[in-house]
């Protein structure tokens, strides 16, 4: 019947957009890239603490040597404070 009405009384459906929202998250794009490495790269039969030991391994390679970094910055504040006051001998002499 409704090929029998003319186009003016048929009410036509809104056209759809197949509009998926993207969202990248880096650090998760960087774990599942550590998985895929481990999990290509070492037998399976290894059991999980060796896995999370390793990640661990990884991670913690990745961040500053709390040691070091001090040693560098207490070094570097020592320099800095010798300049200036070589600067202020200068400067009041």
């Amino acid at each position: 019947m409704s090929s029998l009405l003319p186009p003016l009384f048929q009410v036509k459906k809104p056209k759809r957009f197949e509009y998926k929202p993207r969202y990248y998250d880096q650090e998760k794009e960087r774990i599942e890239k550590l998985k895929q490495k481990y999990a290509q790269t070492e037998d399976n039969e290894e059991d999980l603490a060796t896995i999370k030991a390793r990640l661990s391994e990884d991670l913690r390679s990745q961040r500053p040597n709390r040691k070091t970094s001090g040693l560098l910055s207490s070094t570097k504040l020592l320099i800095y404070l010798a300049l200036i006051a070589l600067l202020l001998f200068l400067v009041l002499k």
